[in-house]
């Protein structure tokens, strides 16, 4: 019942809008990997009466075309919307389709808000817990799990795969949409200081300040060592390499 009232208000309004509203607005796309932080800036950019921030609408297509989705986000909406934008992964869509790519390259007027989490080893870890605790943004309001249940094992081999793809896709996005207006938010800032980066972030979109905070909270505060369960082996097997640094964070 209540989805289906959900259905009939949201129809509603598209109605109104469409009668009333406009297109002014300027068009933004959050691009960053997954265990970066991004439903929480997702979350607080919503927050704001200025923006209509959606999720991973590429995700999982379910047979839509890319078309579709893109015209039925940028829509026309309240004329106090300055920014219509959404969420997505380096990976997406999942099925492999990469028209919305060059949706995004093509129009030169679609602000790139590019998250990175500069900590690699950290975000790995984050997936890998999400992988066997089943927890991930969506169960906020869950127990929290014991340490020992969380702690995982990694694969150096899978791990230095991982630091390169990674690192070559936060160079790839920077290199391709450098004719695009690009905001770089990092996850460790955010975690942070959420506050100070959204404030700011209103600044650049010349937006006036509204003051409401998130209730996600950061799942995995411990450190890394004590997540990897062969923290040592890992550590010594990327000694002296470039990517030591990421076990220099803490």
């Amino acid at each position: 019942m209540i989805e289906l009232y959900s259905s009939i208000r949201n129809r509603k309004n598209e109605i109104v809008d469409s009668l009333f509203g406009d297109r002014n607005y300027t068009k933004f796309v959050i691009i960053s990997d997954s265990r970066t932080g991004s439903t929480l800036l997702q979350n607080m950019l919503n927050f704001h009466p200025g923006i209509v921030a959606k999720g991973e609408l590429y995700k999982v297509m379910e047979g839509k075309k890319d078309s579709e989705i893109w015209w039925n986000l940028f829509r026309k909406y309240p004329k106090n919307v300055r920014y219509v934008g959404f969420k997505l992964f380096y990976h997406h869509p999942l099925s492999g389709n990469s028209m919305i790519w060059n949706l995004i390259k093509e129009d030169r007027s679609i602000l790139i808000i590019h998250l990175i989490r500069k900590n690699i080893l950290r975000s790995l870890v984050s997936k890998k817990i999400g992988a066997k605790t089943r927890m991930w943004t969506e169960n906020i309001n869950a127990e929290p799990i014991p340490l020992t249940e969380k702690k995982v094992k990694i694969d150096v081999l899978e791990c230095e795969e991982y630091f390169r793809k990674i690192s070559n896709y936060q160079a790839k996005i920077d290199a391709e949409f450098n004719e695009h207006r690009i905001l770089s938010v990092t996850y460790e800032d955010l975690a942070l200081n959420r506050r100070k980066v959204i404030d700011e972030l209103y600044l650049q979109l010349e937006l006036e300040e509204f003051k409401r905070d998130s209730e996600l909270k950061k799942q995995n505060p411990e450190a890394v060592r004590d997540l990897i369960l062969n923290y040592e082996e890992v550590e010594d097997y990327f000694k002296e390499t470039k990517w030591e640094k990421y076990f220099q964070y803490e």
